[in-house]
């Protein structure tokens, strides 16, 4: 995924372990959420080990999880508005 895509940090429960775990997600707004729009890319779980997830990322299919992705799109759509119908890309 692009670096300059946002990041947002959550507490989410691991679906492998069944506990709480802070979480980061990379948001691209230009995919779904389940087709490739988050990614994790920090765990608070594998922090200590290998900084990176190692695990199967299910995480990214729970509801705190598309509530980030929603919020971000909701703030890009705005951000879009802002520019105007008649600016040619």
């Amino acid at each position: 995924m692009n670096e300059g895509m946002p990041i947002h940090t959550a507490e989410v429960e691991c679906p492998l372990l069944k506990q709480k775990r802070d979480v980061s997600f990379k948001v691209n707004v230009f995919r779904g959420p389940d087709q490739g729009g988050l990614d994790v890319s920090a765990c608070s779980e594998f922090l200590e080990k290998s900084g990176q997830p190692n695990c199967g990322h299910g995480c990214v299919h729970g509801s705190t999880a598309h509530e980030l992705y929603e919020a971000e799109l909701k703030k890009h759509r705005e951000e879009l508005s802002k520019i105007g119908p008649n600016v040619i890309g």
